[in-house]
């Protein structure tokens, strides 16, 4: 900084801006006078001669300023070390959150961080199950119509061990069905390793089936048998499945979606039914209407660098080994103009089916053009479509090269990635904080998905 003695008038300028403590911290807890802290860090004789010559200071406190009288004994406050200590400890914590890329309180509140926890136990059996009015299935598809494709089949079934198999066994409720649909003439060495990562949980259902059917025991009155058809059940409870199938069309009936290289987030079930009985049942019976849930946030998880090629992007990329993080990237965001699949539920209660929605099929880009957004204020609105917004992010998804959509996914192909929709928002500065936030970011996939950094890095 320039020096504050230059004349009067600076003077003056900078005394009436003065810290009200600099002073008397500088100089001792008796002087009263107020000046700036850089005049107090510039506390040679030279100066304080000159601030008296101009007459702001009394000879009073003059001798406090150049330690007192020949007499009279120092009043300078000896602070203890304690103090000094956490005064320095809190000035670094400040230092350090302010500087940080992206605010660890913001980053919190977004993840509602609540601990991982003890993982479940898997106790759900038919007789608690029934306990609920609510049937709650999750429908996975794997490799159907794909037989033959044996490396994709690996490089899948390490997604799905990676992010989708966790997620469901972190689940804080257990009181769901998961139907695991794959093709009847998968290579027997996936079938045989997914049936060793389903297989002890009876809730857990690996299906050799083709076929895709939605609703359950609820669109059509037909015997269990006709819905398994010619179907091999190869792990679960069937006795679970088949009272599940008889309860759903009296019951409040969730249906969701979730492919097998996406997560869910660990409260997404208890969410689901909790919200469900406050809209799809009255007096804890099920009422006729139905209703559509989407997740509000996702996570992506990327092996190459989805972010802006930015020259601080770019610059941080250049340390790395490889020119790329060996665990892969992460990022978050909301795009309200769709419902992922990950996540996607329908629910039914009473006698309502899919038929009284009043649309056969429905994209996901489709949904929130043609259903009502559900009021965020009421709980009880039916007839609509409510994004989950306690739950931030409320899906994980995996953009690969093994998705069967490709859209965000990041190819390597520098041409090509240049259209991409996330390596093209250079100016969104939340969108890059992020990148300097990956840490945070697994340790929330983590906490929320059980979903594991190093089981990234085998994957990718």
């Amino acid at each position: 900084l320039p020096s504050p003695f230059h004349d009067t008038q600076h003077d003056r300028d900078a005394l009436s801006s003065a810290n009200p403590y600099a002073l008397r911290r500088a100089f001792g807890t008796r002087s009263r006078r107020m000046i700036p802290s850089s005049l107090a860090r510039r506390n040679s004789r030279a100066g304080l001669d000159t601030l008296h010559a101009n007459g702001h200071f009394k000879s009073a406190g003059r001798r406090h300023l150049r330690g007192g009288g020949k007499n009279q004994k120092s009043q300078r406050v000896k602070v203890p070390i304690v103090v000094w200590t956490t005064c320095i400890g809190v000035y670094c914590w400040i230092v350090k959150t302010c500087s940080s890329p992206l605010p660890l309180r913001e980053f919190r509140l977004n993840f509602r961080f609540n601990g991982q926890g003890p993982r479940p136990t898997l106790t759900a059996t038919a007789e608690t199950m029934e306990q609920q009015d609510i049937v709650h299935v999750v429908q996975t598809r794997f490799m159907q119509g794909q037989s033959g494709l044996l490396e994709l089949g690996r490089a899948r079934l390490a997604l799905f061990e990676t992010f989708c198999l966790p997620s469901m066994l972190a689940q804080s409720s257990t009181d769901f069905i998961w139907i695991v649909r794959i093709d009847p003439m998968l290579d027997s060495s996936l079938v045989s390793d997914l049936v060793e990562m389903l297989q002890g949980r009876q809730q857990f259902f690996l299906i050799g089936s083709n076929a895709n059917p939605e609703g359950f025991g609820r669109t059509a009155v037909t015997p269990f048998s006709d819905y398994l058809g010619d179907a091999t059940v190869l792990t679960g409870n069937i006795t679970l499945l088949e009272n599940a199938y008889g309860r759903s069309s009296s019951s409040v009936y969730l249906e969701t979606r979730l492919d097998a290289d996406d997560g869910l987030h660990r409260d997404f079930i208890r969410t689901l039914q909790l919200e469900s009985q406050l809209s799809l049942m009255k007096n804890g019976h099920p009422v006729d209407p139905w209703r559509l849930w989407c997740v509000h946030a996702t996570m992506e998880y990327h092996p190459f660098n989805p972010y802006p090629e930015t020259d601080e992007v770019l610059a941080a990329e250049r340390l790395l080994q490889n020119g790329t993080q060996p665990s892969g990237y992460l990022v978050m965001y909301s795009d309200k103009g769709i419902c992922v699949t990950p996540g996607l539920t329908f629910g039914y209660g009473g006698r309502a089916s899919r038929e009284s929605i009043g649309f056969e099929r429905l994209r996901h880009d489709q949904i929130v053009k043609k259903i009502k957004a559900c009021n965020k204020e009421d709980d009880n609105e039916v007839q609509c479509v409510s994004r989950l917004r306690n739950l931030v992010p409320g899906a994980v998804r995996a953009r690969t090269a093994t998705s069967a959509g490709m859209s965000n996914v990041i190819t390597g192909n520098a041409t090509y990635d240049k259209t991409n929709g996330l390596k093209s928002r250079a100016t969104n500065a939340k969108l890059i904080r992020q990148y300097f936030a990956q840490d945070h970011l697994w340790n929330g996939l983590n906490q929320l998905f059980s979903v594991r950094k190093a089981d990234a890095s085998h994957a990718k």
